[in-house]
């Protein structure tokens, strides 16, 4: 695995933890539309991840083939950078809640078969 996806990889693995701090317990819907701060944070923080795992697609395509969440975090992060208005709320607590932490179980898989292999 190249230095750079392996790279992305953490940066997702690190934001995916920082965001889990704001989801420490869980959250309905409800409760995440009626708190702004925390709508800002969440769309920074799925922003950040959909553009380490656009890297690592960059970088080494197959990868994302085993991360089958990684597409939907990515299309959530281009409605966000593109300022999409169609882009509910709830598509995002969505993404926050099941596709970023099953990436970053995902992403732990990939790290550690990474470390694995042999140094290049």
């Amino acid at each position: 695995m190249k230095p750079r996806t392996i790279q992305s990889l953490l940066d997702i693995q690190e934001y995916s933890l920082e965001r889990m701090e704001y989801y420490a317990e869980p959250i309905s819907l409800e409760a995440y539309e009626s708190i702004r701060s925390l709508q800002l944070i969440t769309e920074r923080l799925v922003g950040i991840i959909g553009e380490a795992m656009y890297r690592v697609q960059r970088s080494e395509p197959g990868l994302v083939d085993e991360l089958p969440e990684a597409r939907k975090v990515m299309g959530i992060r281009n409605h966000l950078a593109r300022g999409y208005d169609a882009l509910s709320n709830e598509a995002v607590w969505l993404a926050a809640t099941a596709g970023v932490p099953e990436l970053d179980l995902n992403v732990v898989k990939l790290l550690e078969r990474a470390a694995e292999l042999p140094s290049a």
